[in-house]
């Protein structure tokens, strides 16, 4: 199972990198929330986040560390990468956590909710 969170965590930053809307409509569950690192104030649903992607574009990322939690039909992804790319005009490369809770229906593995954080610099 880690493996296979960890390719669709995977599958999801390449989706924002190459601004795949059919994987992420794919990946994300219809009743998808996420808390953003602070570029959004408030929590917002799958087409208001889709859509505030415009305001930036994700132009590479490493990801270091997929640890998955599976209960049944529900997984938590403890997440950590870098990522790079411009927001509002501006260069940027930062480290995020995500905590990231995955669902399955009959054959498919769908992300629900997502809460981002954006790591200090390390000193």
């Amino acid at each position: 199972m880690d493996a296979d969170l960890r390719a669709l965590e995977d599958a999801l930053l390449a989706a924002v990198r190459d601004g795949d809307l059919g994987t992420l409509d794919r990946l994300l569950s219809e009743d998808f929330v996420i808390t953003t690192a602070g570029w959004l104030r408030e929590p917002v649903g799958k087409r208001a986040w889709v859509d505030a992607l415009t305001s930036h574009a994700l132009d590479a990322y490493v990801l270091h560390d997929v640890q998955v939690r599976a209960y049944g039909s529900v997984a938590v992804a403890l997440v950590h990468s870098t990522q790079s790319g411009t927001f509002r005009d501006a260069p940027y490369t930062h480290d995020f956590r995500y905590t990231d809770v995955w669902t399955r229906s009959t054959d498919a593995w769908q992300l629900d909710v997502r809460h981002a954080t954006l790591l200090p610099e390390q000193q």
